[in-house]
């Protein structure tokens, strides 16, 4: 039983972390200027941002917390692939959320953005965290 207790808030801590990262990143995507912004880049450009500054923020941890906070490997590798989905569909439920409120936001754009700030982050975690 405490095993899964001990499962249940690795995962909680990692998760609060990706999503305390990533806030920043989303607050200042929901304030920037709407379409027809003539310094607007692609699509392309902006998820590749994301991807970059999520590595950046896990490489940054690394020397934080050099040690990884999931001790079990399969979870760590789990975590790999539902981390970012998770981030993304929170991300997207707080566009959903902030679209019934009667502000603008682009709940698709927004999922994909926490997806590959979170795939950034947590790949770099995994790749340089020192395992026990």
């Amino acid at each position: 039983m405490e095993d899964i207790l001990i499962l249940i808030i690795q995962g909680i801590i990692e998760f609060l972390f990706e999503l305390f990262g990533y806030l920043p990143w989303d607050l200042w995507w929901y304030a920037r200027p709407k379409e027809g912004d003539e310094s607007d880049f692609g699509f392309g450009v902006w998820l590749f941002s994301s991807v970059i500054l999520g590595g950046t923020l896990g490489y940054i941890s690394v020397f934080v917390f050099p040690n990884v906070i999931i001790k079990f490997g399969w979870l760590r590798i789990a975590l790999l692939f539902l981390s970012p989905l998770a981030s993304g569909f929170f991300a997207r439920q707080m566009a959903l959320h902030r679209e019934e409120r009667g502000r603008i936001s682009d709940s698709e754009t927004h999922f994909w953005l926490s997806f590959c700030f979170s795939m950034g982050l947590v790949w770099m975690r995994f790749a340089f965290a020192h395992r026990p």
